[in-house]
């Protein structure tokens, strides 16, 4: 009887319906005492180790789960790394069901790594360990990582790769598996733009830190935008240059608010020790808001999930060149090192790079990135990627498979995405995933559906949990989403009552009357209660039904 208790309080922590402070609770204690003929509530250490104990039997069966898959499958990472000490980098797992044809996507794990020197190495070998412990066939059915374009992201996947590589014997391609944003040219001209304004940006960028940060500063500054009209009072937000997006934000309310901040300077000299910017500086400012618009335009329409396709890389990257060319007397005025020749060697390098059969099928495989509905669209994005592939193995195809002479049974091997008969043999390896990835159907960022999963509990419960219960209650609240294992019904609505009655009560002196009214109620089902037999087989019923739980989180 004790059992059944410990297990449904367990199931309703994971569902995020009671929290582990509210076991310390004596009130909270004494209503279940009194509402279950006696029960006590287990403890906070029960209720972690009914946690532990869970996420034991189901982490395997995951593992199994993924080296009996016959597809490949891909990864995205996100970390959440400015909100602690520590950083979690959450790994969503995404394949398309041969079936169906749907997409299914399941968070893998959240990895707790120490912030420091070489953090993406150390990201990548904890990703690769916990790869590698459900079995070697799931390190060789991974096809690519999708990931921003941090440097420790980009380190992490490197090193992973490097020890798959080492794993299993055969070279991955870095550049095919590690798909990077397709913004990732207009940062880097962006940041080199933005570093012949060092000087003055770090001067401005000093003054923001102290004029927010101290108080008889920031008081001031409020009074004297208020007094000036302008509808925002707060302090212009600071950042630091590599962040471009969010330096060119600060660039544009700062620019408005010019004779503040300068008058702010002037004021408070002693504690800011920067003299105010001058003309000349917050001109150049001016001059760099002005000639970036057009590149934070061109990455804001990259970045919309369900706008951007592969389709529209080339013709942003070609949309910045003319903006440069178009622009080349203001760019000379910014600094005379910068070109449109330079400008456009790097434009050009990177356009060279997107047309690539590796890059440009990454890009249609990444999940972030929306596939067509319009079928019409569907069929421009399907036949570019077709004729890039035949364009590169033409001539491969012809030399291993003597049975194909003629250019019209050649090109049949490129129906293979919709032909599951393809004798696959004669592929390239990378030209099979393909096979298995082309249909894969767009879904919502993942990282987005992670952050949901975990909500309010990455703030909350950071600070009650040790990093492991939190990463293994995130984890079940994913991978349980099916209400496994199933809590009858008359049992989950007692404990349901129980748990608001004492959240309700929780700041009343005398609950009474809530609580005769509760046990009258819960009398009349406790009968029931007790002839219910809960009995040892949660393994084997967790075991039965995980296959069908897997993939099916999130994805409604």
């Amino acid at each position: 009887m004790l059992r059944k208790y410990e297990n449904d309080v367990v199931y309703y922590i994971i569902g995020g319906d009671v929290s582990l402070r509210a076991t310390k609770s004596d009130r909270f204690k004494k209503m279940v005492f009194t509402l279950t003929n006696g029960y006590e509530i287990p403890s906070t250490q029960t209720i972690l180790s009914g946690i532990i104990k869970l996420y034991c039997i189901l982490l395997p069966m995951l593992g199994l789960f993924f080296s009996k898959l016959d597809v490949a499958f891909s990864l995205t990472m996100d970390g959440w790394s400015n909100r602690n000490p520590e950083d979690f980098y959450v790994v969503t797992a995404h394949k398309v069901d041969i079936k169906t044809l749907a997409p299914k996507s399941i968070l893998l794990t959240i990895l707790d790594v120490e912030c420091g020197t070489c953090v993406g190495r150390r990201v990548g070998t904890a990703l690769f360990e916990h790869l590698k412990g459900m079995g070697t066939g799931v390190l060789t059915r991974l096809l690519n990582v999708v990931s921003d374009n941090g440097s420790y992201t980009i380190a992490a996947v490197r090193r992973l790769f490097q020890l798959i590589n080492a794993s299993v014997g055969f070279e991955h391609m870095y550049n095919f598996n590690h798909v990077r944003r397709g913004d990732h040219s207009i940062q880097l001209v962006v940041i080199k733009l933005l570093s012949f304004t060092k000087k003055s940006m770090e001067s401005l960028h000093d003054a923001l830190v102290k004029i927010r940060h101290k108080k008889v500063m920031r008081q001031q500054y409020r009074l004297e935008v208020a007094a000036a009209g302008f509808s925002s009072k707060k302090p212009t937000h600071m950042d630091t240059p590599t962040r471009w997006n969010s330096t060119h934000h600060m660039s544009v309310d700062a620019f408005e608010k010019r004779v503040v901040i300068d008058s702010s300077m002037e004021q408070f000299a002693i504690y800011i020790s920067r003299t105010p910017l001058c003309d000349d500086q917050w001109q150049m400012i001016n001059d760099v808001i002005t000639f970036l618009r057009t590149p934070r335009q061109v990455m804001q329409n990259l970045a919309v999930d369900l706008r951007s396709t592969p389709n529209s890389l080339p013709l942003s990257i070609a949309h910045l060149v003319k903006h440069y060319e178009t622009n080349e007397l203001q760019l000379l005025a910014i600094n005379p090192r910068i070109t449109v020749t330079k400008m456009g060697k790097k434009i050009e390098e990177y356009e060279k790079l997107i047309v690539l059969y590796p890059a440009i099928v990454a890009a249609y495989l990444n999940p972030q990135i929306a596939k067509p509905s319009d079928p019409v669209e569907l069929k421009k994005l399907i036949d570019l990627i077709r004729s890039t592939l035949q364009r590169r193995y033409w001539a491969k195809l012809q030399f291993r498979n003597t049975t194909v002479e003629s250019e019209v049974s050649t090109n049949s091997l490129f129906q293979a995405p919709f032909q599951p008969e393809t004798r696959m043999e004669i592929l390239p390896a990378h030209y099979k995933m393909v096979i298995d990835y082309l249909w894969t159907p767009a879904t919502s960022t993942p990282s987005k559906r992670v952050n949901s999963v975990a909500g309010r509990e990455f703030t909350s419960s950071r600070q009650s949990l040790s990093s492991s219960v939190f990463i293994m209650t995130m984890c079940l609240r994913s991978w349980m989403d099916s209400k496994i294992p199933k809590v009858p019904a008359n049992r989950a609505i007692g404990l349901d009552i129980v748990i608001k009655i004492a959240i309700k009560s929780s700041d009343k002196d005398n609950t009474t009357d809530e609580i005769e009214d509760v046990v009258n109620q819960l009398e009349i089902e406790q009968d029931y209660w007790y002839e219910e037999v809960f009995d040892d087989r949660v393994v084997q019923i967790l075991n039965s039904q995980f296959e069908a739980l897997v993939f099916e989180s999130n994805m409604n």
